[in-house]
């Protein structure tokens, strides 16, 4: 049962991230551009510092690389929980996650071609897998010494 309920938590991801990914560009913007609004306002109230336009577009393409990693982050939290509770042997378990994230990665890229004002990025792949890559480090290193 438990291996059912991890991949229904792994599919739900996938969903979410696919949600966001289905977003037109102005949305995607606007989304990011909330997070931007705040932070730099915390930074202007807290810190006193004048943010200029420059400023604010690498604030927002920080903020959109960081989501990118984060959510292939969790995926790969998730993606290893349901590959360990599916029975895949541990020494297999960083392989599967990985390329499970890798390969939902490029099909989310290309997935973005579809979508008014969005495009598929490598770079993104290379971020997403990175963030997966992370919580495999972070987590899982010690198990496989």
């Amino acid at each position: 049962m438990k291996k059912y309920i991890w991949w229904v938590f792994t599919i739900f991801w996938m969903a979410v991230i696919f949600i966001f990914s289905s977003q037109n560009g102005i949305e995607s913007h606007n989304t990011s551009l909330f997070l931007t609004e705040f932070i730099e306002k915390f930074f202007k109230d807290i810190l006193t510092l004048n943010i200029n336009t420059k400023m604010e577009y690498y604030i927002e393409l920080i903020l959109r690389k960081l989501a990118h990693l984060s959510e292939y982050f969790i995926l790969a939290f998730l993606a290893y929980n349901a590959f360990l509770q599916t029975g895949i042997k541990k020494t297999r378990l960083v392989i599967y996650s990985l390329l499970f994230c890798f390969l939902y990665a490029i099909t989310d890229e290309i997935h973005q071609v579809f979508v008014q004002g969005r495009g598929p990025s490598h770079v993104d792949v290379i971020i997403d897998t990175f963030g997966a890559f992370l919580y495999i480090i972070l987590f899982k290193k010690s198990k496989f010494n």
